[in-house]
């Protein structure tokens, strides 16, 4: 065979391309619908999309922060009840919003002048605040820790005998030193 010849024959000993099945109907979006699916049935769990899981980060921190500035001017009148009503009858509740995250974003750059106007940015504010109440949530764990510990401490029977023996033995040594 001449070197011609051998552009024509398909080399299979060092084909390095594979052959896949792809289709151009496959998107991501369905691709990530066909996961959670999955997912929900195999383990009765579910995973929220993308939107979702925005959408209910904004709506988390504009119920924090507006809660937060309810409580400290209402004081003593202030009902995380009927708050939780008012917020859910004008926004809708969290898994099931009447509006956009943009629209509560904006929403909320009206009330606070920290907040910015432009939708994404707003958002975006909402967003890395609700992160932040995650992660001050998440960092008591040592004190979590802590409080364990001590309460292990409290079961502990023979501490506590030990502790009321000492106790008893000292009052013992106070009351002898009185009826001199």
């Amino acid at each position: 065979m001449t070197t011609a010849s051998r552009k024509n024959v398909p080399n299979t000993e060092n084909n390095t391309e594979k052959e896949t099945k792809t289709t151009t109907k496959v998107t991501p979006e369905k691709l990530a619908l066909a996961v959670i699916a999955a997912v929900d049935r195999k383990f009765s769990v579910t995973l929220d999309t993308k939107e979702q899981r925005i959408a209910k980060k904004v709506a988390y921190a504009a119920k924090e922060i507006l809660r937060k500035d309810l409580l400290e001017l209402a004081g003593n009148n202030f009902s995380q009840k009927m708050w939780d009503k008012i917020f859910d009858t004008i926004f809708g509740e969290t898994n099931n919003l009447k509006y956009s995250p943009e629209m509560i974003a904006q929403t909320m750059a009206v009330i606070y002048p920290n907040i910015p106007n432009k939708p994404q940015a707003a958002v975006q504010f909402l967003i890395d605040y609700c992160d932040s109440l995650t992660e001050h949530n998440k960092k008591p764990g040592k004190q979590d820790d802590d409080l364990s510990d001590l309460e292990d401490l409290l079961e502990d029977e023979d501490l506590i005998f030990d502790f009321d023996d000492e106790l008893e033995a000292e009052l013992d040594i106070l009351a002898d030193l009185y009826e001199d």
